[in-house]
């Protein structure tokens, strides 16, 4: 699945029947946390590439 605007560009792979493993960047750190624990104990593949669209205050 892939999302383009003018201010963010996301793409993401998931595999219900996957292994648990992730490959994630994200640019931020709690998110590629989150999303890797949601990953690995819900044993499901996921790959996420997101860039832009954040800042931090």
């Amino acid at each position: 699945m892939e999302r383009n605007t003018f201010e963010t560009q996301i793409k993401l792979n998931f595999a219900i029947d996957g292994s648990g493993e992730s490959h994630l960047e994200t640019g931020v750190p709690f998110l590629t946390h989150m999303l890797t624990l949601f990953s690995k104990h819900g044993l499901f593949s996921l790959d996420v590439e997101a860039h832009g669209g954040y800042r931090r205050r």
